[in-house]
Parts: C-alpha cells; structure tokens; sequence
C-alpha cells in the first residue's frame, strides 16, 4: 500500500480536486484506492466526487475514531468508519471513502473540540502517534488499498505533522504564487527533509504543484519565467541542486465548481488542465504504478479528446474522436460526444447508436436516456422514446415537454396537458412550452387558454413564425375564419416553413380548396402540393 498525502499551506488552492483527480483516474485503472479526509476543521472531500454513488448515508468518520480512543482508549474497526464510493461506470473500482464525519450534525463539531490533543501527543506516555500508525496498518489489512489517498489540514498543526511524517510515502503539496504560500511550503518541505526529524528515517517523496496558473497560449513564455523563478527560489532556500514543479492552469469553471476532470464530463472537461493533472498522476505514481501498454492507450485517447474538443471543424472533429475510441472504447462519454456531433452533421441513426452504446457504459445518465428518447421521437417510435424519458430525472422542465410533445402526437391529451402543464412550472420563461400547451388546449376545446399560453409565448419570443401560425389555428377552430388568415398571413411573412404546419393538420386539410388559402400560398410562392405532400407524410 502506498500513502500519498495532499498538503497545502493555505486553503483555496485545488488541494481536495488534485485528490479526487487522481483517485478517480486509479479507480479507472483497476486500482484499489482508500481516500481519508483528513482537514478536520474544513471538511470538503465528499463533495469533489460529485458523479459517486455512497453505499450509505454518512453516519460517522475519522472524527468519531479518534474521539472513541481519545476519551476511552479504544481502537475500533476502521472498516466500521468507511463508505464505498461507487463509479459511474461499473468497469472501474470501487472507491474505499473514510470522511471526516457527519458535517451536517452539530455533534460532530462537538467531538471535534472535545479531543484531547495534547494528551494524545504530548501527555507522560502520548499515545497518538502509535493510534495512527496502528490505523495505517489496520487500513493496510483490511481493507487493502494499492493506494491510500490523505486530504491533510492546513497549515503547520500536529494533524498535518502526522499526515505528512508519520503516514505519507509521498507527499503533493500544493501551492499557488503568492508569497503566504511559498513560504508556508519552503517551511514544510525543508522541515521533510531532515532525516533527524523522521519517524522512521526516512525522507518521504515531495511533489511540489503550483495552482491555480491561469492558462494563455499566448504567455506561455511568461509563464515559463515564473515557474523557473520558483525553482531557483526553492534550490536556494533548500539547499538543494534540483527541485521540480508541476504546473496546474486555472479554468474560471473549475474554481466555480470543482469538479471532477477525469469524469470526463463534456460540461466541465478542459482540454490543457486535464493534461495537467495526467502529468502529475505519472509523476506520482511512476515508481508503483506499471503503466503498461494499456494506460499507454488511454492515454492517447484523452490526447485525441482534448483535440476533439478544441477543433471546430466536425469533420476533422469526427476524425478525432473515432481515434479515442479506437485507443479507448471504454468511456461512455466519447461515444455520446460522436454521437452528439453525428446528430449536429444529419446522421441521426449513427446519433442514437453511439448513445445507445454510450448509455451500455453508463446506464444511470439522464442526459444519454433523455437524448436517445429525442432519437426515438425523430424515428416517430413514440412508445420507445417514452421507456428512456421515463428513466429520466434532474433535466429540468425538458423530458416533461418532450413527453408533452410525445402525448399529444399520440392524441393522448389529457396526459400531454399534464406533462406540460410540468414544465411550464418548472420554468415559465420557455416560449416553445407555451406554445405546444396552447396547442393542446386548443385541441381540448379550452380556447381561452390556448389564447393566453400562445399571447405569453409570442411576448417572450416575437420573432417565432409558428407562434403566430398557432394563434391562426386557435382562431380557426374557433370558427373565427378572418382571424386565422390574418395571423396565418403574418406567419408567411416572417419565413414559416409549411413543413411545421403538419402539427395541425386538422385545421389546414380544411382549407385545401378554398380560393383565399391557395391566394396566400400562392403570394408567397408555396405550392399547395408541398403542403398537402408534407402532411400525408407526417
């Protein structure tokens, strides 16, 4: 088992994120990963591993396991303190989670304050070091990690002091340019370095990471002036003939919501800074991990992707992303990537297969249920676009207007009025929302209401075309004939594609012969044959 320990001096610099990176990307290797929240007093960690299922609520954490030996002296089971961290794809290891404790509960700050540290480490016959070390050991045992992962606490306190001394083989420490910072870190590291100061006698491996670098191709060479100050500024104070520096870029996103980049989530992966953390995870690991032939591929893929990702022609994206695939077809996110971009160039059986492949990696996605059911619906497979949107949650008001839109496709009215009447709910300011509620009501009769929903609709949005061609068809099945050719007229006007007139096929079929509706198509150079082509059609 090896023990890698993630240090800052201060806070805020992307210490928790830089952890969970790299857990995650273990766990993708078939590694078997522990990860200890070890910042006590601000405990985050839970939160950076935001796409993991917990195998339960959490109820205890590392906190309650000092407490217990703190006040009675007793070493419970540390697998009594762990929660299983499962992935999204099921491929990947489970990740072993001992957290700080339930935050979320006023007893947990209370038990923090009531630890007797001075008598664990100071006291006639301390006890606390041997406490740790025995916890490291029954962490080596039983649960039996490749890999222990330690989110320590700031700052130079008797917890980081056990963190980085008495536990870690390796230690990360992070840091970003200013001068609090780099001098915390100087402090830390040189006081690492003395062997005399060792527990064991020994001097563990030191990675130093600068953060929170803001990236811009265009001062790279700037940049590069920077980080060789910072080394010749580390040699000096430490004596020493070498000191490396691993560089992390900023992205605005990433500080906003710190997320995980090894998701690979096409929301908040960022082409450089992934390389970033891909460079520190070999630096950390390259003397245990065997990076054999397939880590070489998946790799390569994430090469592939980051171009992907930053090349705008769909071609040459296509090109791109096949490449990952053909390097890495295990996540789900490069086919659904494809299949977005096949879906964007016209190819929507292409579209819906990779998303179907997609979802095979990753089968709790609402956003890959909820864009296969949008395939389905173009194939007009009504009943199968259903089955998906039902698996679908936390899209907002979309799946609840598709089904909407699927109901009343279906002349089941009532249950698209429902569904509508959802995600008009969920969110008001949605014109296109409005306008298929209307459309509903007009079918039930209710014609006040579908005035009101189309009025609001073109309010929010009067540029639309259909939205005036809805208020026509509103009048016409009101009987209010004048009314339907003056708005009718308007929708001509404003460029309405008679393709989009199929949805009511019942108010036009009644005009096919009338004198005054084949004048106004005929004003706007639209033959009648198209219109009725396109409705037999659909």
């Amino acid at each position: 088992m090896k023990t890698i320990t993630f240090y800052s001096y201060k806070g805020g610099v992307g210490r928790s994120l830089a952890l969970s990176n790299m857990a995650t990307r273990l766990s993708e290797l078939g590694q078997k990963v522990c990860v200890i929240d070890f910042d006590l007093d601000a405990p985050g960690l839970r939160f950076k591993f935001k796409k993991y299922k917990f195998s339960s609520k959490i109820e205890k954490g590392l906190v309650d396991y000092i407490y217990k030996f703190s006040r009675e002296g007793k070493i419970d089971n540390i697998e009594d303190y762990c929660v299983k961290l499962t992935p999204p794809n099921e491929s990947f290891e489970q990740i072993t989670f001992i957290c700080a404790g339930e935050i979320e509960r006023s007893l947990y700050w209370k038990k923090l304050t009531m630890i007797d540290w001075y008598d664990l480490f100071y006291s006639d016959q301390p006890q606390g070091i041997k406490f740790f070390i025995d916890m490291k050991a029954q962490i080596s045992k039983k649960i039996a990690p490749d890999y222990l992962l330690i989110d320590s606490r700031t700052g130079i306190t008797d917890i980081s002091g056990i963190t980085l001394r008495v536990l870690a083989d390796q230690v990360v420490i992070l840091s970003i340019d200013n001068d609090e910072n780099r001098f915390g870190s100087k402090k830390i590291i040189k006081s690492l370095l003395k062997i005399e100061s060792s527990l064991f006698n020994k001097i563990p491996i030191i990675n130093f990471v600068l953060t929170r670098v803001p990236f811009n191709e265009l001062e790279k060479e700037k940049e590069n002036k920077v980080i060789e100050k910072i080394k010749s500024e580390f040699k000096d104070y430490l004596n020493s003939d070498n000191f490396d520096v691993s560089v992390i870029h900023s992205e605005r996103k990433i500080e906003m919501e710190e997320s995980n980049l090894f998701d690979l989530d096409s929301e908040s992966q960022l082409g450089p800074i992934s390389k970033d953390y891909l460079n520190l995870f070999e630096k950390v690991t390259k003397d245990t991990l065997n990076l054999d032939e397939q880590f070489m591929l998946v790799k390569k893929a994430e090469i592939e992707y980051v171009k992907f990702l930053n090349e705008k022609v769909n071609v040459n994206k296509l090109n791109l992303i096949e490449k990952a695939i053909s390097f890495d077809n295990t996540k789900y996110i490069y086919f659904a990537e494809r299949g977005i971009l096949h879906y964007k160039m016209g190819n929507v059986e292409e579209a819906l297969q990779d998303h179907v492949k997609a979802l095979q990696l990753n089968p709790e996605n609402a956003q890959l249920n909820y864009n296969i059911a949008s395939f389905f619906k173009i194939r007009k497979d009504y009943l199968t676009a259903l089955k998906y949107l039902d698996k679908v949650t936390d899209l907002g008001y979309k799946p609840h207007y598709l089904k909407g839109y699927i109901f009343r496709k279906l002349n089941r009215l009532p249950e698209a009025l429902n569904q509508l009447n959802i995600a008009v709910e969920i969110d008001p300011s949605q014109d296109n929302v409005l306008n298929g509620r209307a459309d509903v009501h007009r079918l039930l009769s209710k014609f006040q209401e579908a005035i009101a929903d189309i009025t609001q609709a073109i309010q929010l949005n009067p540029n639309k075309p259909i939205y005036f061609a809805t208020l026509a068809e509103i009048y016409s099945s009101m009987d209010q004939t004048d009314e339907f050719f003056i708005n009718l007229s308007f929708a001509l006007s404003k460029g309405l594609d008679v393709s989009e007139l199929n949805s009511a096929k019942d108010v036009y079929k009644k005009y096919f012969e009338d004198e005054r509706f084949l004048n106004l198509l005929l004003r706007y150079k639209i033959d009648i044959a198209d219109v009725i082509n396109n409705m037999d059609e659909n």
